[in-house]
């Protein structure tokens, strides 16, 4: 479910309590599931941070001479994966009581198109490490990719994968991108191509021509904490090994590069291999131009093949003859998938990447327009505001990816969400010299939020059979008004950031509830009439030592507000006369919530 990144790791506070006997505080990152923290055991006598918990670490007491003579690195009974403090005597065991608190999660990005295109080529090398099993997966594998490349129409250096040799040309094959011609190159080597012992420095050569002339590196293969490279038949020589000090000091391209590291454990040191090349790292130590996907788990030697194909298939299009740009969610949902979920693949720093669709046109922004096909789709779409207008509108995943005085905002395609695009926070395109907002008192009341759910399934506030700190939290707003409401394109933010936006065409009568949760399926629930339920599709975060909450209008206004102290566990808190603006927030009566209807369960009725 989790694991440490070894470069991540830090001391402080080094203190001698004695001669030669010294205390320190330390911190690091784990990768890890959603569902980490409730996995791990209440700890008695031990308070957990705010929105964190404890996790219990039992380590070996080391004498002096196991340490002097590292006895603690070459000893198979303190190697962590052997190490089971549970069946150690206590004097032979140290615990320590560890809080772990989570970070807010990286916002989703594109794969950086433009940089690998903008010399018209894309160029991919896919390199299998020696694999020891019986069923010689590196071959298996291997043909695997031979077979696909030959299915999607690559021209092939040679007619069959026997005669595929390591020097062998690459695959070609022109795509349509943007509307521009692509030449695609992609080379391909495993390692019983050559004999794996005596030949193993000929597949590190090959793997390191890839890292140092190609933009797209997948390496699959064996591998581990230790953060080496195992091209070659590591168990009988080194001659193929690429250590993570060769890769530190590799003349890495300073253009964008991915790079997968597709083997056990790659999360441990695999990332930091490229963070501390001097051409990926900026000056803050930040790793820029790379994305690397790595693993917190074991891998499956039988799957390798069809994560390449996935990847492969994201950046060249597929089946299509055009490629379709697909943000690093896309793909990684397409990988953790059947029995890659318990490899759980993730991938490092996205946070240069574009957050603006790659092929927007921003000269077509807000242009009229009557069909997609107007806008140059997909980078552009065609909507419709506030006012009637239909213009043109850039893809987007986030505020940040567009112009001032506009917003991401979904758009909603009849009755589901589509689209999130940037659109003028004015809900429109036209000039307003009137001087006036426009903005009125509409009645829009904060009613209730769920910013604790409590931990059994009576948390599970979105209906969706799954009890979520994230996904269960909500905040219902009611239209306490007799008149309808347009409320597209208002925001729900806490004290931190815009969290969710109302996608276009969202209306609530009179009386008629907007219930955002903050993820999970809550469209799936057969909510009461006049109940519009999403999920905010990157979480509220709505922080349980207190928080503020502002639903605020398109032009700026914000239509109503509530500040909380994080007092109540466990339950929401509502407003003690229903849709009452002037009531302050209480802790919800009776049952824990009540989302969608009055705090007795009964809908809202004027």
């Amino acid at each position: 479910h989790a694991m440490a990144r070894a470069y991540s790791f830090h001391v402080s506070d080094v203190t001698e309590v004695e001669e030669g006997v010294y205390s320190f505080g330390f911190e690091g990152e784990i990768g890890a599931t959603l569902e980490f923290l409730d996995l791990l055991p209440d700890v008695d006598d031990a308070t957990p941070p705010d929105g964190g918990a404890i996790m219990k670490l039992g380590i070996p007491r080391f004498s002096e001479s196991d340490l002097t003579d590292s006895r603690w690195t070459s000893d198979y009974s303190i190697r962590p994966y052997k190490w089971n403090p549970n069946e150690k005597p206590s004097d032979e065991v140290e615990w320590l009581l560890l809080p772990v608190v989570p970070e807010e999660i990286s916002g989703d990005a594109y794969i950086d198109y433009r940089a690998l295109f903008e010399d018209g080529k894309l160029t991919v090398g896919i390199h299998f490490g020696y694999d020891y099993n019986d069923e010689h997966y590196d071959v298996e594998e291997a043909r695997q990719v031979f077979d696909f490349l030959k299915q999607r129409g690559f021209t092939m250096p040679v007619s069959t994968f026997e005669e595929l040799k390591i020097d062998s040309p690459p695959f070609v094959k022109d795509i349509q991108a943007d509307g521009r011609t692509i030449h695609v190159e992609v080379k391909l080597v495993y390692a019983r191509m050559v004999d794996p012992i005596s030949d193993a420095a000929q597949l590190k050569e090959a793997l390191i021509d890839s890292l140092l002339h190609r933009e797209v590196i997948m390496f699959d293969g064996h591998a581990g904490f230790s953060g080496r490279i195992l091209p070659g038949n590591w168990m009988y020589t080194d001659d193929g090994v690429i250590t993570t000090e060769e890769v530190w000091a590799l003349d890495l391209p300073k253009t964008y590069q991915i790079f997968l590291a597709d083997g056990c454990e790659t999360y441990a040191k695999f990332a930091d291999n490229f963070r501390y090349n001097p051409n990926k790292q900026d000056a803050e130590g930040n790793m820029v131009n790379m994305d690397v996907v790595t693993t917190t788990s074991f891998a499956w030697l039988s799957q390798m093949a069809e994560v390449d194909i996935t990847i492969l298939d994201a950046l060249t299009g597929g089946r299509r003859s055009y490629v379709r740009p697909a943000t690093w969610d896309d793909i990684l949902t397409a990988i953790n998938y059947g029995v890659n979920s318990e490899v759980f693949f993730g991938v490092h720093g996205i946070g240069d990447n574009p957050k603006l669709h790659p092929f927007a046109d921003e000269t077509k922004q807000c242009q009229p327009c009557k069909w997609n096909s107007d806008c140059g789709y997909p980078g552009n779409v065609c909507v419709t505001l506030g006012k009637g207008e239909r213009v043109c509108t850039m893809t987007c995943l986030d505020d940040s990816a567009c112009p001032e005085s506009m917003a991401c905002m979904p758009v909603r395609v009849g009755n589901r969400i589509k689209y999130h695009q940037c659109l003028p926070v004015s809900m429109t395109c036209e000039a307003d010299d009137s001087g006036d907002s426009g903005s009125e008192n509409t009645n829009l009341v904060i009613n209730e939020v769920l910013y604790d759910p409590a931990p059994d399934m009576t948390g599970d506030a979105n209906h969706d059979g799954v009890r979520d700190a994230v996904g269960d939290e909500f905040v219902e707003i009611v239209n306490a008004s007799g008149s309808p409401v347009d409320v597209s394109g208002y925001t729900i933010s806490d004290s931190n950031a815009v969290r969710f936006n109302v996608p276009q065409g969202t209306k609530l009568g009179p009386w008629e509830v907007l219930l955002v949760f903050g993820g999970g399926h809550p469209e799936a629930y057969k909510w009461p009439a006049g109940v519009h339920a999403f999920a905010a599709p990157n979480g509220l975060f709505l922080n349980n030592t207190g928080d503020s909450v502002f639903l605020t209008s398109p032009d700026g206004t914000i239509a109503d507000s509530m500040t909380y102290d994080g007092q109540v566990e466990d339950r929401s808190i509502t407003r003690a006369t229903d849709a009452d603006v002037d009531s302050s927030f209480v802790p919800h009566p009776g049952t824990p919530q009540s989302p969608g209807t009055r705090q007795d369960g009964s809908p809202f009725t004027n």
